[in-house]
């Protein structure tokens, strides 16, 4: 509902994310390709939900780049630690 009232980033990252949850990462994936390039292309939420849902579909060299983005995005220490760990648990 409020993603009709005022669809930020934030708002359809979060419904993308539900989507893969309740369904399939691959049903939500359509979604998330629909966000034009320049919409998220320095936006570290939408790197880091790339890298979780090409992980949870097996493409893990993509995921260790959407990672490694979303890295290098990060302003929150905390964040950047936990991206640091989820990169080297993919390989």
């Amino acid at each position: 509902m409020f993603s009709r009232l005022g669809p930020t980033m934030g708002a359809r990252l979060a419904q993308i994310a539900a989507l893969a949850r309740a369904c399939s990462p691959s049903a939500a994936w359509p979604l998330l390709e629909a966000i034009p390039q320049a919409a998220c292309r320095d936006h570290q939420p939408y790197w880091t939900l790339r890298a979780h849902l090409l992980q949870q579909q097996g493409r893990h060299s993509e995921a260790r780049e959407a990672c490694a983005r979303a890295i290098g995005l990060s302003t929150d220490e905390a964040s950047r630690q936990f991206l640091v760990r989820q990169l080297a648990a993919l390989g």
